[in-house]
C-alpha cells in the first residue's frame, strides 16, 4: 500500500470528521459554559478506541433516535476534539499545547484507552528531534531534561509493570534523575521493596466492596464471563459493575440470610476465602438464586480457583461440563454448583457419582473449612447509563 494512498485516506477521514456526514455519535463534552455538542461516526471509534469498542460491542451507550448518546463533562471540547481528530485521521499539531494542556490531553487519552499518543512525542516535537536515545548527543539530552523535568514528579512510575519499564522506560535512563532510575530498579529487583513517592496513591478507576478481593480481580471476572481470555479486560474498559448483596461475617453465616439477600437478584459472582491459606475459590451463576429450584441448567456458569488471593497470576477457571447440575437453590444451601457444595454453611467438594460437572482446578477436596464469602450482583452498565441520563434529563427541565 502506497505512502500517497494512506495520505489520501487520512485526508478523506479528515473530511469526514469536519464536515460529520452521517455521523451517529453525540458527545456532550464539557461542562457548564465551557460545553458543546460533538459528532463522530461509531465504526471509525470503535476501531480506534477500546473504551468505545467495548461502549458500543456491550451496549451500554444509550441511544436516541438513532444516534448514540455519550457524555463527558470532564473532557473539554477543544480536547476531544483534538482527539478526534487524531482518532479519524491520526494528525496532532502538539506544538501548539502548553504543558498543562499537554497533561490534560494525556489524562483524557488515557481514559478513553487510546494508546497512540506519549508524552515524549510532544518533547520530541517541541524540539524537532528523533526517537533514538542512542543517536543523542549530550546536548539532546539537555534539551530533553528541560522538556521533561515538570511533569517527572506527576508521573506514577512505580504503576508501570515490570516490562514496560525495561523496555519503554529505561531505555531513557539519561533524561531521567538518576535516583529515580536507581529506587525504580530497586523497586523492580529487590523482593518486597516498597516504592518511594510523594505522589499520592493511584485513583482505582473501579471501586469494589469487599474484604476478600481487590479491583484487579474484576477484569478476570468480567473477561471469563464473555468466555474471554483472563486479560482480555482490563481496568480501564470493564463492562459490568459488581455490586456486594451479602457477606457472612458481616451479614450472618445462616443460609437464610443468604436468600434474603441473593435470591431472584440475577446473575451473581461469589467468592470465599479457605481457612488458614491464601487460597480464594468461586463461582459465577448467570441465573437467579431462590430456594426451592434445585438443579438448574445453565451452560454460561463456572467456578475458579486463585491458589493465593494476591496474587492474580494463579487464577484458574472451570465452566460447567454438565449443565443439568450446573446451580443448585435450595433454602438449607448457599452458594452450590456442580460437586462444591454449601449446605448448612459447611462446605464440600465431592464426586457425586457423575464424573465432574466442573472440570477440577485444584478446589480443595471432600470436607474444608471457609472463612467467611461475600457474593456480587452483576449489574450490566447500561443500567448505570440510564441512571446518568434520567439525572441529565431532568436537569435539562430546569
Amino acid at each position: 500500500m502506497s505512502s500517497k494512498f494512506l495520505a489520501e485516506l487520512s485526508s478523506d477521514y479528515e473530511k469526514l470528521f469536519e464536515t460529520e456526514i452521517g455521523y451517529d455519535v453525540i458527545i456532550h463534552a464539557g461542562e457548564g459554559q465551557n460545553s458543546k455538542e460533538i459528532h463522530a461516526h461509531s465504526n471509525i471509534l470503535c476501531i480506534r478506541s477500546q473504551y468505545f469498542r467495548s461502549a458500543f460491542s456491550n451496549e451500554w451507550a444509550k441511544k436516541r433516535d438513532g444516534k448514540f448518546i455519550f457524555k463527558k463533562p470532564n473532557i473539554s471540547p477543544q480536547l476531544f476534539n483534538i482527539i478526534l481528530r487524531f482518532i479519524y485521521c491520526g494528525n496532532i499539531d502538539l506544538k501548539n499545547l502548553q504543558g498543562p494542556d499537554v497533561l490534560e490531553l494525556l489524562i483524557a487519552v488515557d481514559e478513553l484507552n487510546i494508546n497512540s499518543l506519549y508524552l515524549l512525542k510532544w518533547c520530541f516535537a517541541q524540539q524537532n528531534m528523533q526517537n533514538d536515545p542512542t543517536k543523542w548527543n549530550k546536548d539532546d539530552i539537555i534539551r530533553i531534561e528541560r522538556e521533561l523535568y515538570r511533569f517527572i514528579p506527576l508521573i506514577r512510575f512505580y504503576d508501570i509493570e515490570p516490562t514496560d519499564f525495561f523496555y519503554k522506560v529505561y531505555c531513557y535512563k539519561d533524561v531521567l534523575p538518576q535516583d529515580l532510575i536507581h529506587n525504580l530498579l530497586e523497586f523492580h529487583i529487590v523482593p518486597n521493596m516498597k516504592f518511594k513517592t510523594n505522589l499520592p496513591p493511584s485513583r482505582n478507576r473501579y471501586h469494589l466492596d469487599s474484604t476478600l478481593i481487590e479491583s484487579k480481580h474484576v477484569p478476570i471476572f468480567a473477561s471469563w464471563i464473555e468466555r474471554k481470555d483472563s486479560s482480555h479486560y482490563n481496568m480501564k474498559n470493564i463492562p459490568y459493575d459488581f455490586k456486594l448483596l451479602y457477606r457472612s461475617n458481616r451479614d450472618g453465616t445462616d443460609t437464610k440470610t443468604f436468600h434474603k439477600n441473593c435470591d431472584y437478584k440475577g446473575a451473581t459472582i461469589w467468592v470465599a476465602k479457605i481457612k488458614d491459606s491464601t487460597q480464594i475459590i468461586g463461582g459465577y451463576n448467570p441465573l437467579d438464586w431462590d430456594e426451592v429450584s434445585y438443579w438448574k441448567t445453565t451452560g454460561d456458569s463456572f467456578i475458579f480457583n486463585f491458589t493465593d488471593g494476591k496474587n492474580i497470576s494463579t487464577s484458574k477457571v472451570s465452566y460447567v461440563n454438565n449443565r443439568k447440575y450446573a446451580v443448585f437453590c435450595h433454602d438449607t444451601y448457599g452458594p452450590t454448583m456442580g460437586n462444591l457444595h454449601c449446605y448448612l454453611n459447611g462446605w464440600s467438594n465431592v464426586n457425586r457419582g457423575d464424573g465432574d460437572r466442573y472440570p477440577n482446578i485444584g478446589i480443595p477436596e471432600n470436607n474444608f473449612k471457609v472463612e467467611y464469602y461475600e457474593v456480587f450482583q452483576r449489574i450490566a452498565p447500561w443500567n448505570f447509563q440510564n441512571e446518568v441520563d434520567a439525572k441529565y434529563a431532568e436537569e435539562e427541565e430546569f
